[in-house]
């Protein structure tokens, strides 16, 4: 069963402190210096202390209690600790040790100090540049986060979706498409009819074209024989390379030339997409490093206004001291 300890003081500078009931151990009410303060009929006991919250969280860590929860309500704070198991090792109590120390100024925070809600770690006002009359307006708000703390909460509300990679549908129905273009090329490409003069010598890489059109043409499939479409896969498969035959008006000579060649237009529309990504890749890196300076700008801004909020209630407070001297005279 969790302990709870309630303060009257949420500034932990004075006590009393109640911190236990009918449940709790005498040994451990004697090592805290709580005395029993009453006994109803329902048997329910209340044990007081008359340290500070601060002083009785102290001697409770160093026995291996953890602090689970912290609340304020108005001037009362509650702290909700959960027992140790029974085979612990040293290691907790050393956590627990330096749970109490301000990792700031790196002091033990026994009286004015304040937690944050998201780590474990404690800090003086005056590290955390926080007024102690403050408090109670920062539990009621949002709560107290460290700086670190801060930042990381700034970072994870970041939209996940707006850093991942954008994937863009291109509609090839619509007119001046890349993608349709190249289609077309590809498409003319294979669907042009090669002109060859009957008149002349028959070369193997001829030949080779002229079976590879008979045998599209006549539509030959692999249930009337499956291994014509075997070798039908393998000379498709094969890249398309073989010279072509031209002849020359003013030669006689034979010009070998490569049957696959790439248009002007691919590789301009080429270089084009590569631009294209490129610059959207520089702009997410932009969006990325701007958010971080945001973050840490927005950071900046708040640890700003808590100094501004102390300087003004310290000189309100000096006003109000000349003041009342002379009042008085």
């Amino acid at each position: 069963m969790p302990y709870v300890i309630i303060s009257t003081q949420i500034r932990l500078e004075s006590g009393p402190t109640f911190v236990g009931d009918e449940w709790s151990e005498p040994k451990l009410m004697e090592y805290l210096g709580a005395t029993r303060m009453k006994a109803l009929g329902n048997n329910f006991t209340e044990w007081r202390s008359e340290d500070c919250a601060r002083v009785v969280l102290n001697k409770l860590e160093r026995k291996g209690y953890r602090v689970v929860s912290m609340t304020g309500v108005g001037q009362t704070c509650i702290w909700t600790l959960n027992k140790p198991e029974e085979n612990t090792n040293t290691t907790l109590n050393t956590n627990s040790n330096n749970s109490c120390i301000c990792p700031i100024c790196e002091s033990d925070v026994t009286v004015d100090g304040i937690a944050c809600n998201s780590c474990d770690h404690w800090f003086h006002f005056n590290c955390a540049n926080i007024l102690p009359s403050a408090v109670d307006n920062i539990y009621k708000e949002t709560g107290f986060h460290c700086a670190q703390c801060n930042e990381q909460l700034l970072f994870d509300n970041i939209d996940i979706h707006e850093t991942t990679p954008k994937h863009v549908h291109v509609d090839k129905n619509t007119p001046n498409c890349p993608t349709q273009e190249h289609d077309r090329d590809l498409d003319t490409h294979e669907t042009t009819p090669k002109h060859v003069d009957n008149n002349m010598p028959i070369c193997p890489a001829q030949e080779h074209d002229r079976e590879l059109e008979n045998l599209r043409q006549s539509n030959i499939r692999a249930s009337q024989n499956p291994d014509t479409e075997i070798l039908i896969q393998n000379i498709s498969s094969e890249p398309d390379t073989m010279p072509t035959i031209s002849q020359d008006n003013n030669t006689t000579g034979i010009t070998l030339k490569p049957a696959n060649t790439v248009t002007p237009n691919t590789n301009v529309q080429n270089k084009k997409n590569i631009r294209k990504n490129q610059s959207k890749i520089e702009e997410r890196n932009i969006s990325n490093s701007q958010r971080a300076r945001i973050l840490s700008l927005e950071n900046e801004i708040l640890q700003l206004k808590r100094v501004i909020e102390t300087i003004q209630n310290t000189s309100t407070g000096t006003n109000n001291n000349i003041e009342a001297p002379n009042t008085i005279h």
